[in-house]
């Protein structure tokens, strides 16, 4: 009786650890599984959003704007585009009120981060379109005096399709380059952005 006893205990001792080996091979499976699909669904993202940006630049790269194009004013008064440009290649940080709010406030904090209280801050031009009075009052209040800031109804990029934030470098000869959507899922390359752009016409010095 007692040997069926400790043969009992063993065999279910046995099964007990041949469960739990094999629920512990499960979720180091599932995990890994999981890592995968992941590492996979950000690889592919990044790629997309690579693609996008190749096409962005190569249909809008070296677009040139019409000299008669206007914008606005905060007090709306109408001007020519290209009497608040100067000689010197001007960023432009292209807004819309379409655009998703998180693209927005991720690319104006990016901004504001990098060019606020210095001197580039006057080579940096804020073309937006906000027809809302208080979502246009929100984006100049987060922007305070620090940039120009202009309305316009939209510019002849295909960049405006996407409806996402967009960035662009542009002077007086109103000449459009280096084309950019920043994307907050891949702050990276936004990074890497700003910073050419940085070290290539504004001689600043990395401040992200």
């Amino acid at each position: 009786m007692k040997a069926s006893v400790n043969r009992f205990i063993i065999l279910t001792l046995f099964l007990l650890t041949l469960f739990l080996s094999l629920f512990c091979f499960y979720l180091i499976s599932s995990k890994k599984q999981n890592f995968r699909s992941d590492f996979s669904f950000e690889k592919e993202r990044k790629i997309e959003v690579l693609e996008r940006d190749f096409l962005v630049g190569l249909t809008n790269n070296q677009t040139i704007l019409d000299k008669e194009t206007e914008v606005n004013d905060l007090e709306g008064n109408s001007l020519k585009f290209n009497q608040v440009l100067n000689e010197k290649p001007v960023l432009v940080v292209r807004i819309s009120e379409n655009n998703c709010e998180e693209c927005i406030t991720f690319l104006s904090n990016k901004i504001i981060r990098m060019y606020s209280d210095k001197k580039q801050e006057q080579q940096i031009i804020f073309l937006v379109s906000f027809y809302n009075r208080a979502a246009l009052k929100m984006i100049t209040n987060r922007l305070g005096n620090s940039f120009a800031i202009f309305q316009i109804e939209n510019l002849p990029l295909f960049a405006e399709t996407y409806n996402y934030p967009y960035c662009f470098m542009i002077d007086s000869s109103m000449i459009i380059g280096h084309v950019f959507v920043p994307d907050k899922h891949e702050p990276e390359l936004a990074n890497r952005y700003f910073e050419q752009i940085n070290k290539r016409y504004f001689e600043l010095e990395n401040s992200m």
